[in-house]
């Protein structure tokens, strides 16, 4: 179920009761996209696909976006580090992604060095008591 003016998903998933409990949250830079494809379907699935064509396009549409080659599942992964990066508390991470342990959002979250120093720069020395 679809709440546009909330900008969420409600009720989305095949794999946990927390999946199925909290909604997918769409942001405004994906909304257009997602409320295009629901309401242009004929509503027994999201997207109307074969396989082989789903992996065409999306493979394409990373190279346009000059990404680097992932598999859709990737797709998580990235998100989660986003999140991470633009500074967004675990815990809000753990929602958005529906989680239900914050030990399963921490290994969808892959810094990498630039990530590192910066947080490495924020620290600072103690003072001398």
């Amino acid at each position: 179920m679809e709440d546009w003016d909330k900008q969420q998903i409600i009720g989305f998933s095949k794999k946990t009761k927390k999946r199925k409990e909290t909604p997918i949250v769409l942001p405004d830079t994906i909304l257009p996209v997602i409320k295009f494809i629901c309401e242009n379907g004929n509503g027994d699935k999201f997207i109307h696909i074969n396989k082989d064509n789903f992996y065409k396009r999306y493979y394409a549409c990373l190279e346009r976006a000059e990404c680097r080659k992932l598999a859709p599942y990737s797709c998580r992964h990235t998100t989660g580090t986003a999140l991470d990066t633009a500074e967004i508390p675990i815990a809000i991470v753990k929602e958005i992604m529906r989680h239900t342990k914050i030990t399963s959002t921490a290994k969808y979250i892959h810094p990498d060095s630039s990530n590192m120093l910066t947080a490495a720069n924020k620290a600072r020395p103690a003072k001398e008591v």
